[in-house]
């Protein structure tokens, strides 16, 4: 049984049916008994990218149908969905932050002690150490370098446990 972490982004994989052009792509939280939007249309490549809803339950589901023709599906063995304990409430996706200026890093989070901050220039690529251990007063100052970037990313990591971390969504530095 697979774990995927609410508000983590995962990549839904399958093999590409011949003659299908159009597909739809749902969730469910309950083994398969109703299913939930993910994607409504997607094209036969293979794989798709999920960001996981934010819902607990360890018999989900993923249901790929022919959007023209709902009769042909398949669908996944159960997993599980394991809720966040750590989430980036700031950036958010599509600010805009200025070198040299001052900005909180902000996030939420539950029963954790000391966090490793970090971001990244390139969608999460590679990672540059801001604060290795800053406590969890659910923010931080961070003065943005002179650099420029269209796809920059903050992470924040549990130090007690590196498996609970939290990327934030794609914001711009200038």
């Amino acid at each position: 049984v697979d774990n995927w972490i609410a508000g983590r982004e995962y990549y839904i994989t399958w093999a590409p049916t011949q003659g299908i052009k159009d597909l739809k792509l749902e969730y469910s939280a309950n083994g398969g008994a109703t299913w939930n939007m993910i994607v409504p249309h997607s094209n036969n490549v293979g794989y798709s990218k999920w960001k996981i809803p934010s819902v607990a339950c360890s018999n989900c589901k993923v249901k790929i149908s022919d959007a023209a023709n709902p009769s042909t599906f398949r669908e996944s063995d159960l997993f599980t969905i394991i809720p966040q304990t750590l989430a980036i409430t700031s950036p958010r996706a599509g600010d805009l932050w200025y070198a040299g200026r001052n900005y909180l890093i902000t996030w939420n989070s539950s029963d954790l002690n000391q966090l490793k901050i970090e971001y990244s220039i390139n969608d999460g690529a590679t990672w540059n150490l801001l604060f290795p251990a800053s406590t969890n007063s659910g923010y931080h100052t961070w003065t943005v370098p002179n650099t420029s970037c269209a796809k920059c990313k903050v992470r924040i990591t549990n130090n007690d446990n590196p498996t609970g971390f939290d990327v934030s969504n794609a914001f711009e530095l200038r």
